[in-house]
C-alpha cells in the first residue's frame, strides 16, 4: 500500500510540474486514460480474431484459464464493496472472459465449465454476478451438454438448503434465460417440459427473494411456450397454466414486477442480442453503479482503431454498438427484495414500547401515512434552506456509498450549504439511502468527478473560500484549534488512500482530528461529521 501511494505522488507530481518536465511534452495528459490499455488489449483482440483466428483459438485458453487463477485468488479474501479495487478488478476478469468465449472450443469449455460454475456459490457483486451468469448462458446454449449439470444443481438444491438466496436466484435467471433463447424448437420444448414443474416448486419456497425470482421465471417460460406455440408442453401442464393465469389478472403480478423493476437482467436483459461491446463495457457496468472511470462507450472503441472497425470483412462475432433500446432506457440501481408487512397483520405485545414506563419519552415523529408533521410545510423547509451556512462538503474522493449516505445525513442535520458528490446517481441506490433518510431531498447537492476536483476547488477558491482538506500531514492544523471563517469548503480524502498530492499542494490549510489511541485515522464519515460540527459550532450557534 506504501508503494502504491508513493507511485500516485510521484505520478501527480510530474503531472504538476507540467511543461518543465519533458515526458509531459512527449506524453500528452488527452492520452492518459487509463481505459486506453484495456481498448487497445481488446482491440488487439478483435484484430486477431479478423486477421489469424487460428492464433486466437491457441492463445484464448491459455488467457481464460489466467483469468480463472486470479479469480481463484479472489475467492479466498474477504467480502468486498462496490465500486472497490477488488470489485473493479473482477469484473475486468468476467468481462474478457465474456469476450473470449467465441474463440473456444469445446474441449477448452470442458475444462473452464466447472471452475465458472463454482463461483455461482461465492458472494459478488451484482455486475460480476451478471458477468457469470452471462459467461454460463452462453456456454450452456453453444453446448448443451453442459445442461445436465444445471438440472443437477437445481435438484440438489431442492433437496438441501445449503445454498443461498443469491445462488438459487442466479440458477433460476440462467434457467429461464436458456429456455428463451434455445432456437431448436424440439430442443427448447424437451427443455420446458422439464424446467416448468421445477420453477413451479421454488415458487413455494420459504425465501421472499426465491418466491419472486421464481414467479417471474414462471411467468416468462410460460410466455415463450405460448409464443413458440408448443401447444404439448401447455397441454402437460394445466397447474402453471392457471398459477400464471391467477398472476396475470390480479395485482400480484404488478407487485412482482415493481419488486423486480430494478433487476433488469431477468426482465429486460437478452443474452444474445444484447451480446456486445456496449452492454458489456458500458451498459451494465452503468446500470450497476459502477464508478465513471470504469464504464467504456463503444465509440472509444472506435476512436482507437477507426480503421479497423470500418472493414467489411470484420469476422468478430461481437458487435461494438447495441441495437435493441431495451437496457438504454432503463436507470441504474440495485435490486433487493424486502417483504412488506400487509396493513392488516398485527404488531405482537414486544413490538408496542411502553411509554408510559419513564418520566422522560423520545420526540422523534413517525407520522402516518398521508399525515404531515406539524411545523413542516413547504414553507419552513423554504425558510431552512435559506438559512444554511455557506459550509461545502466535498466528498468526491469518497468510494464507499454508505459512507456518503452518511455524510449527506450529518450535512443536513446541521445545515450544510452543499455537499458535493462524485456522482449523483448514487442518491437513488438503496445503500445510499439507507444512510441518508431522505437527507438529499432537502440538501443542496452537487457533482464533481473525482478528475474535475482541481478546476472545482480553485474555482471556489475565486469565490472566496478558504479550502482545507481533512488529512494529517506535516504541517496539519489541530482541528479543535482552528478558526473557521464562514465561506470553508472541506475536502474528504478517499477512505485508503486519502487526498492526493496533487490537490493538497493548492488546499490553503490541511487539519486533523487529535487522537488518544493506537489507531492511525477514523472513518471517513466520523471524521467529517466532527469536521462539520466543529464549523457549525464556531458558526451557526449562537
Amino acid at each position: 500500500m506504501f508503494f502504491l501511494r508513493l507511485l500516485q505522488d510521484v505520478s501527480a507530481s510530474i503531472v504538476e510540474m507540467g511543461d518543465r518536465c519533458s515526458v509531459n511534452q512527449v506524453y500528452k495528459s488527452c492520452n492518459r486514460d487509463h481505459r486506453l490499455v484495456r481498448v487497445i488489449a481488446i482491440n488487439l483482440i478483435v484484430k486477431l480474431q479478423a486477421d489469424y483466428p487460428n492464433i486466437l483459438q491457441e492463445l484464448a485458453p491459455h488467457m481464460i484459464d489466467s483469468l480463472l487463477q486470479r479469480e481463484k485468488k479472489e475467492v479466498s479474501r474477504r467480502k468486498y464493496v462496490c465500486n472497490s479495487q477488488r470489485h473493479r478488478l473482477k469484473e475486468k476478469i468476467w468481462q474478457t472472459i465474456l469476450l473470449l468465449l467465441p474463440c473456444i472450443c469445446l474441449q477448452t469449455a470442458e475444462v473452464i465449465f466447472p471452475p465458472i460454475l463454482e463461483c455461482l456459490v461465492m458472494d459478488n457483486q451484482p455486475s460480476v454476478k451478471y458477468f457469470q451468469e452471462w459467461v454460463l448462458i452462453l456456454l450452456m446454449d453453444r453446448f448443451p451438454e453442459f445442461q445436465e449439470r444445471l438440472w443437477c444443481l437445481l435438484k440438489k438444491v431442492t433437496q438441501t438448503e445449503d445454498w443461498n438466496r443469491n445462488q438459487v436466484c442466479s440458477l433460476l435467471t440462467i434457467l429461464t434465460h436458456l429456455g428463451i433463447i434455445m432456437a431448436d424448437i424440439q430442443q427448447k420444448a424437451a427443455f420446458l417440459q422439464q424446467a416448468l414443474p421445477l420453477v413451479l416448486s421454488f415458487c413455494l419456497s420459504k425465501n421472499f427473494s426465491i418466491q419472486l425470482y421464481a414467479q417471474a421465471a414462471l411467468s416468462k417460460l410460460w410466455a415463450e411456450c405460448e409464443s413458440s406455440s408448443l401447444e404439448d408442453v401447455k397441454a402437460m401442464y394445466p397447474a402453471v397454466a392457471a398459477c400464471v393465469q391467477f398472476q396475470n389478472s390480479s395485482s400480484v403480478h404488478f407487485s412482482i414486477l415493481d419488486r423486480l423493476q430494478a433487476n433488469f437482467f431477468l426482465l429486460k436483459f437478452h443474452p444474445q442480442l444484447d451480446c456486445n461491446f456496449e452492454t458489456i463495457f458500458y451498459t451494465i457496468p452503468y446500470l450497476t453503479l459502477m464508478m465513471p472511470e470504469q464504464l467504456i462507450p463503444p465509440d472509444i472503441f472506435l476512436e482507437e482503431n477507426a480503421t479497423l472497425w470500418a472493414r467489411t470483412d470484420l469476422s468478430y462475432s461481437l458487435k461494438a454498438s447495441c441495437d435493441r433500446q431495451g437496457l438504454r432506457e432503463l436507470g441504474p440501481g440495485t435490486w433487493k427484495a424486502t417483504k412488506v408487512k400487509h396493513s392488516h397483520q398485527k404488531v405482537s405485545d414486544e413490538e408496542v414500547a411502553d411509554a408510559t414506563s419513564t418520566d422522560d419519552v423520545q420526540k422523534k415523529i413517525m407520522p402516518k401515512a398521508g399525515e404531515s408533521i406539524p411545523g413542516l410545510d413547504v414553507e419552513s423547509i423554504q425558510t431552512t434552506n435559506q438559512n444554511r451556512s455557506k459550509l461545502i462538503l466535498v466528498t468526491s474522493l469518497v468510494n464507499k456509498v454508505p459512507n456518503l449516505g452518511g455524510l449527506c445525513r450529518t450535512s443536513e442535520i446541521f445545515s450544510v450549504g452543499t455537499v458535493v458528490l462524485p456522482n449523483l446517481l448514487l442518491t437513488e441506490t438503496k445503500e445510499f439511502q439507507n444512510l441518508s433518510v431522505t437527507a438529499q431531498k432537502w440538501l443542496n447537492i452537487e457533482e464533481v468527478r473525482p478528475y474535475e476536483l482541481k478546476e472545482y476547488i480553485m474555482k471556489k477558491r475565486h469565490d472566496g473560500y478558504l479550502l482545507i482538506g481533512l488529512e494529517q500531514t506535516a504541517n496539519s492544523k489541530s482541528l479543535t484549534e482552528f478558526t473557521f471563517p464562514p465561506k470553508t469548503l472541506i475536502l474528504l480524502g478517499n477512505e485508503r488512500s486519502g487526498i492526493p498530492v496533487e490537490l493538497i499542494n493548492i488546499l490553503d490549510v490541511c487539519i486533523e482530528i487529535p487522537q488518544l489511541g493506537v489507531l492511525r485515522s477514523l472513518n471517513v464519515h466520523v471524521s467529517g461529521a466532527l469536521a462539520i460540527w466543529e464549523y457549525t459550532k464556531q458558526c451557526m450557534m449562537p
